[in-house]
Formats: structure tokens, C-alpha cells, sequence
């Protein structure tokens, strides 16, 4: 049996920057895009490992694609280690995107991990895309993607 206890939710909805209330009906700059691989957690490069109630998660990649068409994946590669034993999984989300402003906002519509809560990240200091970074920080965990 596969447990979950780092769902999605505190991968990326609980580490988002706000849960957004934003209306996405006038959604801003849809023209950007592209592909941003998590780089850090908490200024810790790949892979990241931390300890849950059931053994030991470790992070091996992160990976959202931000399409022209307002619509974006998200691929995660992860080890959950139980102290006997190592066993790789994966998890996916999909869903809309539009920019605000410095601010990306997220609208799963699939979730291997049941999430349908939109979320918010923050863009790098210049507010666009090109060679940019989106943060997701919460609780104070920060998640950095680089755009690639």
C-alpha cells in the first residue's frame, strides 16, 4: 500500500504563497511559459529529504510546465524510504495558470493527490518569465523553481 502522508497539498498547495481567491476570468499574460525545475527547499538543492510520520520522503525532481495556452503539468519524482525498504512513485497535477502581475496563479483541474485548491506563486524580482524563478513559500518551507 502506497501512504501519503507529503501530499501534494503540503508539496505545493500548503507551500503556495497564498491560497488565491483571485477571479481568473481576466487572467494577465498567458503568453509566457515554459518549464521550471525545482531547484531548492529551504536554500537545499535536490534531493530533498525530510522525515514524516511513516518514514523518510525524498523529493528527486519537481517539474511544472507552464503552457501558451494557459494550461500547465506538474511531475514529481519521490523515494519513500521505510527503513527497510526504498520505493520510487510519482506524482501529477494539471490544471490552468495566468500571471498577475508578480504573481502566478494556479488552478488544478487533476490531482493524484486530490488537490483542487488554487494557489499562488511569486515571480523573481523582474515579474517575468524569461529566465525567472516562481517561489512557493509557506510556513516557512520556500520552494524554488528555476525556469529552464
Amino acid at each position: 500500500m502506497r501512504f501519503r502522508t507529503f501530499s501534494f497539498v503540503a508539496a505545493v498547495a500548503l507551500l503556495a504563497a497564498s491560497v488565491a481567491c483571485t477571479d481568473n476570468t481576466s487572467p494577465t499574460n498567458r503568453s509566457a511559459g515554459g518549464t521550471y525545475d525545482l531547484q531548492t527547499v529551504n536554500g537545499t538543492s535536490l534531493p530533498y529529504s525530510y522525515n514524516t510520520s511513516s518514514g523518510t520522503l525524498t523529493i528527486e525532481s519537481d517539474i511544472y510546465t507552464l503552457n501558451n495556452d494557459g494550461t500547465y503539468n506538474e511531475a514529481i519524482n519521490e523515494t519513500i524510504s521505510n527503513g527497510f525498504s526504498n520505493t520510487p512513485t510519482s506524482d501529477a497535477e494539471a490544471g490552468t495558470w495566468y500571471q498577475s502581475g508578480n504573481a502566478v496563479v494556479f488552478s488544478p483541474n487533476y490531482s493524484t493527490q486530490n488537490n483542487y485548491t488554487q494557489y499562488t506563486g511569486a515571480l523573481s524580482a523582474s515579474g517575468t518569465f524569461s529566465h525567472s524563478s516562481i517561489t512557493f513559500s509557506y510556513n516557512g518551507v520556500v520552494w524554488v523553481y528555476n525556469h529552464t
